[in-house]
C-alpha cells in the first residue's frame, strides 16, 4: 500500500502500539480485521485488501461467511 499512502515514521508506529498494550480491540471479518488494524498502525489509516478480494470473488465470500457463522456459533 506504499503506492498509495506514505508509511508514519517508526517512533510513530510504536507510539501507537504501546498506547494499545493491554487494551481489547473489536474485530471482525469485514471492517476491523487484523490488516485493518497493521495498515492503521503504518499508514495512520485503516484499510483492508482482504475484503475487497473477498467481494471480487464470490465463491470466497460465500466460504468466509460460512466460517463465519460457524466461530459466532461455537461462541454462543
Amino acid at each position: 500500500m506504499d503506492d498509495k499512502y506514505i508509511p508514519q515514521d517508526a517512533y510513530v508506529i510504536v507510539k501507537e502500539a504501546l498506547s494499545l498494550v493491554g487494551t481489547e480491540k473489536q474485530s471482525d471479518l469485514l471492517e476491523q480485521n487484523c490488516e485493518d488494524f497493521s495498515t492503521w498502525l503504518h499508514y495512520g489509516k485503516g484499510e483492508s485488501r482482504q475484503l475487497w478480494r473477498l467481494v471480487q470473488h464470490p465463491v470466497l465470500t460465500i466460504g468466509a461467511a460460512v466460517v463465519g457463522m460457524i466461530a459466532v456459533r461455537k461462541n454462543h
